[in-house]
């Protein structure tokens, strides 16, 4: 029985002459940038990453193996190489509530040196003050 979509084993392979190709090898082919393609997703993302205000969510679908993670990571490191680098947050002791740390906002890459000045400050009064 016929169902009118047969294809001959002769159309079932293209053929592709290397000569036609214009590089020697692969090495000397430019990679592609970016998602070809897919400029409503990409204006879809670029409006996500953009948005200042909280409780927005971006939701990415696509299926399995089709690049979709890659190419959202790549952008994201592109969108957030734009913006400024948000400030460090972190937590010191409240003498007045121990219960209650107190949030502390510095520059961005402070907070590691403040903790690694406080563990060595730690250190030499320990050693310097006697028992």
């Amino acid at each position: 029985m016929s169902t009118g979509f047969e294809v001959s084993p002769e159309k079932l392979n293209a053929r592709c002459d290397p000569e036609s190709l214009g590089f020697e090898t692969t090495e000397e082919v430019v990679p592609l940038e970016g998602m070809i393609g897919q400029e409503r997703a990409l204006s879809a993302l670029e409006l996500a990453l953009n948005m200042k205000e909280p409780g927005y969510n971006l939701f990415v679908s696509g299926p399995a193996g089709s690049g979709r993670s890659t190419a959202l990571t790549a952008h994201i490191h592109e969108v957030a190489g734009r913006q400024p680098s948000p400030p460090d947050w972190g937590y010191v002791y409240n003498f007045q509530d121990r219960s209650q740390p107190q949030p502390v906002s510095l520059p961005c890459g402070s907070m590691k040196a403040l903790a690694s000045d406080m563990d060595e400050l730690v250190d030499t009064v320990r050693q310097d003050i006697p028992r």
